[in-house]
Formats: C-alpha cells, structure tokens, sequence
C-alpha cells in the first residue's frame, strides 16, 4: 500500500513539475511577445513623431508666407501651432520620448545626426545646424533615432 502511495506520490510530484515548467515556458513566451509589440510601437511612435515634425516644419513656413501675403493672418493659426506641440510634447514624455533639434547649434562630431550636404564643407572648419530635417529621438535617456541636418559654413 506505500509502495503505491510513494509510486502515485513520485508522479504527482512529476505532474507539478511539468506544469510548473509549461507556465514558467509560456510565461516566457507571453514576455517575448510584449516585447515585440513595446518594440513595434515604439517604432511607430518614432516614425509618427519624425512625420509630424515634418508636417510641422511645412506648417510654419505655409504660416510665414501667409503673413507676407496678408499681415498677421498666421495670428489665427498660432494658438492652435502651439496647443498641438504641447499636447504633443505631453504624449510623447508619457513613453519618455524626448525630441531634440539642435538648429542654429555648432555641428560637432559625436552628434547623433547626419548632415545631407556635409560634402559642400570639406574646406570649412566651422558649421551650423541650418536645419533640422528629422529630429533625434532619445528614449529613457539612450538614442531612439539619429536626426537628420543641412548645415551652413560660418564666415570667419
């Protein structure tokens, strides 16, 4: 009768092991794929961000223009310009991604863009970040998405 009982306690024992050893695995499984979904959103978030700063950088100039065909007309749009970055802005800090644009800042190296027209300079020691084409993304401190420049040489 123990023999029997020792005999069903040993696969019971077994039994629990290997369900233990599925849920662990699945568990394993259900982590994996959150990650990639985190990491495919992430991207989306990325590539929505660097489109928008696009749209953005149209918008402004569509603004400017405006205002040299009729004084002050971009005055209507402004607050609503500034209500989308700041609800924008806000969006992307609750997934700790931060936009940096550095225009008008010297071009060093170690900067996370690349500059398009890097070329026209081989004879110039000193650049400027004319213009930010793409942002550089940065999220929980660590480079999301290098950026994209135009730079212009600086008359000594």
């Amino acid at each position: 009768m123990s023999d029997k009982k020792n005999s069903h306690s040993r696969m019971s024992a077994r039994i629990k092991k290997q369900r233990i050893k599925k849920i662990e695995q699945q568990k394993k499984n259900d982590e994996s794929e959150l990650n990639v979904i985190n990491n495919e959103f992430i991207e989306a978030v990325a590539d929505l961000t660097t489109e928008s700063y696009r749209f953005l950088q149209v918008f402004v100039s569509c603004m400017n223009k405006l205002d040299k065909l009729e004084s002050g007309a971009s005055k209507r749009y402004e607050s609503r310009y500034q209500f989308f970055i700041k609800k924008f802005t806000e969006n992307l800090q609750r997934i700790d991604i931060h936009v940096q644009d550095f225009t008008n800042k010297p071009h060093e190296t170690g900067l996370p863009v690349t500059a398009i027209n890097l070329d026209e300079f081989k004879n110039c020691n000193k650049l400027i970040i004319e213009q930010m084409v793409e942002p550089v993304l940065m999220r929980n401190g660590k480079l999301l998405r290098n950026g994209t420049v135009i730079l212009k040489g600086v008359k000594k």
